[in-house]
C-alpha cells in the first residue's frame, strides 16, 4: 500500500549526546540547489509533536541557486525540502533530513526526488552511519518485526537518541506493537522531559485502542447526505472495511477502482466499505466531486478538519481497518489484493 504521509515517512537515524533543552537554540540552514531560481519550503515532518509556538511555515526564494532558512529549535527536528520552479512549475521533494541547532549547509539535487540531500551535522552523520547500518543490516532484511527489536536494542544502548525517538513517533503513525511501550520507557530522563516524548505517550495510549483484536471506537462523523449533524457509523456487515482518505490523496484514489470491483463482488455476501474523509470545510466540494467522479457506491462520512482521526493518531493515508461483525479489528492496512483473497476464503 503506497501511502501519503502527513506525518512523515518512517526513517532511521541516531543522534548522540544531545540533551533536551528548556529554551530553543537558533539554527541557520544555508542551502544550494541546482536551479537558478524558484520557491522553496522547509516542511516539518513531525506534525503535532513540536512544542506550542513552533513556526511550521518556512518559505523563501532561491536566488542564483542559493537559499537560507533561520529559526530556532529545542533539539534535532526532521524536515523535508519542497521546491517549485517559477517557470514550468516542476517540483522537487527531498527525502527526510535532520536540522540541528547552529549553522549547517545543505545541497539539494532537484533531479533526485525523495533522496536525502547532502547535509553535514552531527545527527546526519549518525543517520548515514552506525544507526542506519544497525537498522538496515542484511540480517534484518527490512522486515518490520526484527527492525522493532533492533530499535529496542539500540535505544537501550543509546537512551539519549532523539532520532530514535522520532523513529518511534513515525512508526506509531502507521501501527502499534507492544514492543513500542518498552522502547518508549527506555529513553533517558533528559529526553523524557521533551514535548515530543510526552505527546508520544498520549499517542501510544490511543493506538493501543485501535490495534488488532480491539473493538473499533465509536466515532461521530458527518454523513454525506447530511453534513450538519454528527452521527455514528452505521452499515456494518460480517466484514466491514473502514477506509480513511482525503480528496487530494493520490494514493487513496488509486485504490478505488480495485475496491469498487471487490465491493461489487462481495457486497451481497456480507461485505461493506465505509469511507471516512478528513477534508477540511473548504475542501468539501472537492471531496464530493471525487466521490462522484469515482462513482463510489459505499457510504461516505466526513471527519471535518480531521478531529476524530487525529485523536486516533492516524496521519498516514490511506489507512484502513477490516472489522468483523462485532466491530473487532481483525486486520489493519490490508492491501486490495489481500482483501480479495480474504473475502474469497471467508465469504462463499
Amino acid at each position: 500500500m503506497i501511502k501519503y504521509l502527513l506525518l512523515f515517512f518512517v526513517f532511521n537515524s541516531l543522534q548522540k549526546n544531545i540533551k533536551a533543552q528548556s529554551v530553543p537554540s537558533a539554527f541557520t540552514l544555508e542551502g544550494k540547489i541546482n536551479a537558478p531560481e524558484g520557491n522553496i519550503r522547509l516542511i516539518p515532518m513531525g506534525s503535532g509533536f513540536y512544542p506550542p509556538g513552533f513556526n511550521s511555515d518556512h518559505e523563501t526564494k532561491v536566488v542564483k541557486g542559493n537559499f537560507i532558512f533561520k529559526d530556532s529549535i529545542y533539539y534535532p527536528y526532521p524536515f523535508m525540502i519542497l521546491y517549485e520552479n517559477n517557470v514550468d512549475k516542476r517540483g522537487y521533494l527531498s527525502g527526510i533530513f535532520f536540522i540541528d541547532p547552529g549553522l549547517q549547509h545543505i545541497f539539494c539535487n532537484k533531479d533526485s526526488m525523495h533522496k536525502t540531500p547532502d547535509l553535514e551535522n552531527n545527527t546526519m552523520q549518525e543517520f548515514l552511519g552506525s544507526y542506519h547500518d544497525s537498522i538496515h543490516s542484511p540480517l534484518n532484511n527490512y522486515v518490520r518485526a526484527p527492525k522493532d527489536s533492533v530499535l529496542f536494542q539500540y535505544t537501550n544502548a543509546h537512551p539519549n537518541s532523539f532520532v530514535a525517538l522520532w523513529e518511534l513517533i513515525f512508526a506509531t503513525s502507521e501501527r502499534y506493537a507492544p514492543i513500542f511501550d518498552s522502547i518508549y520507557t527506555q529513553f533517558s530522563p533528559s529526553l523524557k522531559s521533551t514535548y515530543a516524548w510526552t505527546i508520544l505517550g498520549k499517542r501510544l495510549t490511543v493506538v493501543r485502542t485501535i490495534s488488532i483484536g480491539k473493538i473499533f471506537p465509536r466515532l461521530l462523523l458527518r454523513d454525506i447526505k447530511d453534513l450538519n449533524e454528527l452521527k455514528p457509523i452505521t452499515g456494518f456487515k460480517k466484514y466491514t472495511l473502514i477506509d480513511f482518505w482525503f480528496a487530494h490523496c493520490g494514493a487513496c484514489i488509486s485504490e478505488f477502482p480495485e475496491l469498487k470491483t471487490i465491493y461489487s463482488s462481495y457486497s451481497e455476501k456480507g461485505f461493506n466499505i465505509v469511507g471516512i474523509s478528513i477534508d477540511k470545510k473548504e475542501m468539501v466540494n472537492d471531496w464530493e466531486n471525487v466521490i462522484k467522479e469515482q462513482s463510489l457506491p459505499w457510504t461516505q462520512y466526513l471527519d471535518m478538519n480531521d478531529k476524530e482521526t487525529e485523536n486516533l493518531g492516524i496521519n498516514a493515508f490511506p489507512t484502513n481497518f477490516l472489522l468483523d461483525e462485532n466491530g473487532k479489528i481483525i486486520q489493519r492496512d490490508i492491501e486490495p489484493d489481500q482483501l480479495k483473497t480474504f473475502l474469497a476464503k471467508n465469504l462463499k
